[in-house]
């Protein structure tokens, strides 16, 4: 049941069921329809190796299987005709350009280019489901906050009565949900619903072979894809990818039955369930930045490595002048590397280099790993280097920078990411 109403000239959802955790068997991938009980794709192996690049602990990228819930993730469904330009418009990448059964990350920046989110949006049938941190909200409620006066230049007298009217005020600013912040968004007349799930799903990040769950009778996702289907008799959507460059999928489930898919998985043998520290120092070793750490306001996507959330044929979009610019007069002063260091280090530490202690960057994340060693991730300035850079802590401790699988730092390597 999908039902739009206008009130105020806003569309709002009534009674919104998810597509993507519905009983519907059917869907599109690009121009391809198929069947859950009909077609089941052979796993792809254009998975980039982790071993090709990552130096970085590399006896520990042996890791490849296991199982993690994030139970508190954030969640939401844009429906309405206007969906996909209303969040083309709010990010990097060419949503428009999402067929029904394929997934894209892109990225939510302010007006100055700087990153507040790292977003992942599957293309339905009828909506567009959107995964992000579920500890974002504040940062996304700070970019349309200074943002307003951009927006208040661009609306007219009986748009801004209305406009004013989605501004919340004082202490419900703190409890202010991304529901919310699109919400400030969606202008009159604008055919565009947004509903917030973040309580009623978990995610399980998966590390192993695909072609396992064909064993299992469960339909697989080709790369850029999800797919519907049933997992112990209990609906799943599956998304091709464990959200890292290891092998794997991403499954979003109902939370009621996310244990009871846990266990499934590690049953079938993908691995025991893994921790919180176990997933951040497999996040670390492969890169991936998250929100809070490496995607702060103070860096912009192409310095976090996410040129390929980044499309730079698509039209306007907030801090879209600042990223352009940067590509055109190669204007990135530093990237996102790993750092392993002779023992943990605290995250904020600046880094140094050479005897003059040239500072070369600055500490966004770092565990311990099974040795004793930190594990981190780094801005380093260019002009220092990369791969191969040895620094040193404020507090004296040792570190050598490396290289790392998730990032993409020029368009080229966009390309060949996607030729594989």
């Amino acid at each position: 049941g999908h039902q739009l109403v206008e009130a105020t000239g806003v569309f709002k959802s009534m009674a919104f069921v998810s597509p993507l955790l519905s009983n519907s068997r059917s869907f599109r991938c690009g121009d391809d329809k198929f069947r859950c009980d009909r077609r089941r794709f052979k796993p792809s192996n254009r998975v980039r190796s982790t071993a090709r690049r990552i130096s970085m602990g590399s006896d520990r990228t042996t890791r490849q299987s296991g199982v993690f819930e994030d139970s508190n993730p954030g969640f939401i469904e844009i429906s309405g005709a206007d969906r996909a330009r209303f969040l083309h418009n709010l990010s990097t990448n060419n949503i428009e350009a999402l067929k029904p059964g394929q997934a894209q990350l892109t990225t939510v920046t302010n007006q100055n280019g700087r990153t507040v989110e790292l977003l992942t949006v599957l293309a339905g049938e009828e909506s567009l489901s959107v995964l992000f941190s579920g500890e974002s909200a504040e940062s996304l409620y700070s970019l349309f906050d200074m943002y307003d006066s951009v927006l208040l230049k661009m609306l007219s007298a009986t748009q801004l009565s209305t406009f004013s009217s989605l501004q919340p005020r004082g202490g419900a600013r703190r409890r202010l949900t991304v529901q919310h912040v699109f919400d400030r968004f969606i202008f009159p007349r604008d055919k565009v619903a947004i509903d917030n799930r973040s309580d009623k799903l978990s995610v399980i990040s998966v590390f192993g072979d695909l072609s396992m769950l064909s064993d299992k009778d469960v339909l697989t996702p080709e790369p850029g894809c999800f797919v519907q289907t049933e997992m112990d008799d209990m609906s799943v959507t599956i998304i091709h990818g464990s959200g890292l460059t290891l092998e794997g999928f991403t499954i979003l489930a109902e939370k009621d039955n996310a244990r009871k898919i846990v266990s499934f998985l590690t049953k079938s043998g993908f691995g025991n369930e893994i921790n919180e520290d176990e997933w951040d120092l497999r996040r670390i070793l492969d890169g991936r930045p998250i929100v809070g750490r490496e995607l702060t306001q103070d860096f912009n996507p192409l310095e976090a490595g996410l040129w390929k959330t980044v499309s730079f044929v698509k039209g306007c979009y907030i801090g879209q002048e600042t990223i352009a610019r940067l590509k055109t007069y190669d204007g990135v002063k530093q990237n996102l590397y790993g750092v392993e260091f002779s023992e943990p280090v605290p995250v904020g530490e600046k880094l140094f280099t050479g005897d003059d202690d040239l500072r070369a960057g600055v500490l966004t994340s770092c565990v311990p790993d099974d040795d004793g060693k930190g594990i981190g991730l780094a801005y380093i300035r260019r002009k220092f280097g990369g791969a191969g850079l040895q620094v040193h802590a404020q507090n004296g401790v040792k570190g050598v920078v490396q290289e790392i699988p998730f990032s993409t730092r020029t368009l080229e390597e966009c390309a060949d990411e996607v030729a594989k």
